[in-house]
């Protein structure tokens, strides 16, 4: 019989405290349900690279590093029974983050980061509160234990440096050359080769007692009122989708006032861009003693003392931009695009340096727009994230064109870019990299 020792089911004495350090609000909702023994609870535990949804389909860990769909015959009937009232049942994350995620394969292969969902957080909420038949489309999304989209900034892919490590440290993985492989390294060293058992994503499912919504007692009430209020709020972007559309109309009728004609594929990089500020979807930053995502310090170290990496080893992560309390900046890059709703560039472009300096003149032509109240973006955030958001342009130049700044400089506004355990490394900051060519830092300035 399959041994799932990575998933426990608990009593709500276990669950109570881990609930209440995470989401005190849900806690005290669930409490007041008093709940038995019948409000089954499941303690789920992940390795790092874990997917623990794959095409919208929970995944479950029967054993070190091999996971089920959860409607897998090898689950416990029990366990299939009490969190199989959906594809992915509600699970309230306890330690670390997950990516939710998704890859695309047009022109070349490339990871979206859709979401990160971090401690208190609800997984699957959406799809239990929506109808059977909805927009909802299930089969779609992927999520991993940790981050999906860690980068190294520099390359990795000297053949006889990877050798030696791959030899030292027995991996299987072949050389990272596309900045998308880099996580399979990872994942392996993780695991394999140095296994962190304190890494571990916890999550507690909630059995199908507790979806019953017996909204004619009082004590229900505070317990739905807590599950839709995080679904409104995690979707007010996109339920106002309409609002913004009118915003993105007004924006091409100034455009088009100016008979200016801007690039679609450009165009919808700003879409994206506002996206980011406004916090709705991750733009990228330096990892630096932040494990969430993973065990990043342990990396660094293994690809400086293992491969010899010659350069300081910045991991680039997804990070949700908070425009209110952020003191440092996050960044996107044309080189490693996370657009999804845009048609692919299939057009060559005069030059990555004048696409550049295009998504520049834009972004100048909507924050004047947005200044002079031509956006019908009255209160919203927006509007408020506009008034304290700047944006600074990179590339790969040793000196300024066109007010593109060159990457060399870029440690010295943020010294995130360059740390190594919580300390500035010696070792010299890629500015080469394929990322910098063509990024846009995006950064609160309270002095705006």
């Amino acid at each position: 019989m399959a041994n799932f020792e990575d998933i426990r089911e608990i009593s709500w004495n276990e669950a109570s405290p881990l609930i209440q350090k995470v989401n005190p609000d849900l806690h005290a909702a669930m409490d007041g349900l008093n709940p038995t023994q019948d409000y089954k609870l499941y303690h789920t535990s992940y390795s790092f690279g874990a997917r623990i949804m794959e095409n919208g389909v929970a995944q479950l860990p029967l054993s070190k590093n091999r996971l089920v769909p959860i409607s897998d015959s090898r689950v416990p009937a029990e366990i299939r029974d009490q969190l199989g009232y959906n594809l992915v049942p509600m699970g309230l994350i306890i330690s670390k983050k997950i990516e939710v995620y998704k890859i695309v394969d047009v022109i070349e292969e490339r990871v979206i980061p859709i979401a990160l969902l971090h401690p208190g957080l609800i997984l699957g909420l959406l799809e239990v509160m929506e109808s059977p038949v909805s927009f909802c489309a299930r089969h779609v999304w992927d999520a991993v234990a940790g981050g999906r989209s860690l980068y190294m900034l520099p390359k990795t892919t000297n053949s006889e440096k990877f050798q030696k490590l791959r030899r030292e440290l027995g991996l299987k993985a072949t050389i990272p050359r596309r900045y998308i492989d880099h996580w399979q390294v990872f994942t392996e060293i993780a695991n394999q080769v140095a296994p962190n058992d304190d890494w571990q994503l916890e999550i507690i499912f909630l059995g199908k007692k507790w979806t019953e919504h017996k909204l004619k007692e009082n004590s229900w009430l505070g317990f739905v009122y807590q599950l839709q209020k995080r679904l409104i709020t995690g979707s007010s972007y996109f339920r106002n989708q309409l609002t913004f559309n009118i915003m993105w109309q007004s924006f091409a009728k100034i455009l088009a006032k100016r008979r200016y004609r801007p690039d679609t594929y450009l165009f919808d990089t700003l879409k994206h861009v506002v996206a980011m500020f406004s916090g709705v979807i991750p733009g990228f930053r330096p990892i630096n003693m932040d494990e969430d995502l993973g065990p990043i310090e342990n990396f660094k170290d293994i690809f400086i003392n293992g491969y010899g990496i010659e350069y300081a080893p910045t991991i680039m992560g997804p990070y949700h931009f908070n425009y209110a309390t952020d003191n440092k900046p996050i960044y996107y890059s044309l080189q490693i695009p996370t657009l999804l709703e845009s048609m692919p560039k299939f057009v060559v472009s005069e030059s990555l340096l004048a696409d550049l300096i295009k998504l520049r003149d834009l972004v100048k032509m909507f924050l004047d727009a947005a200044d002079n109240n031509l956006l019908n973006i009255d209160g919203t955030i927006v509007e408020e994230a506009l008034s304290i958001t700047s944006f600074e342009f990179y590339h790969a130049k040793e000196e300024a064109i066109n007010h593109i700044r060159p990457t060399n400089i870029m440690p010295n506004e943020d010294d995130s870019l360059t740390k190594f355990r919580g300390k500035a490394s010696d070792l010299p900051f890629a500015e080469n990299s394929k990322f910098l060519q063509g990024c846009i830092k995006i950064f609160a300035n309270k002095e705006k």
